[in-house]
């Protein structure tokens, strides 16, 4: 009887890093979205109430998570595109 050939060696050091990265990625992406989302209505709140001294750092947080966001998404297709 033949031994039978093994197709692939699973390395479980690297698929768990990929798994953990990918969460912990993805959940960052995810937060760092949800505060963009939350100082954009924020700021239009803000100038509808009337509350000039609220614009400034609701734009601010938006601006730095979509800082964040627009970040992850080169690195990630840099990553794709260099291997």
């Amino acid at each position: 009887m033949r031994p039978v050939p093994v197709l692939a060696e699973i390395a479980w050091d690297d698929l768990l890093e990929v798994l953990w990265v990918g969460a912990l990625a993805g959940v960052g992406v995810a937060i760092a979205f949800a505060f963009l989302v939350r100082g954009v209505i924020q700021v239009g709140a803000a100038r509808r109430e009337g509350r000039p001294g609220a614009v400034l750092p609701n734009a601010a947080l938006a601006a730095v998570s979509g800082a964040v966001c627009l970040a992850a998404v080169i690195f990630a297709v840099y990553e794709m595109v260099t291997g």
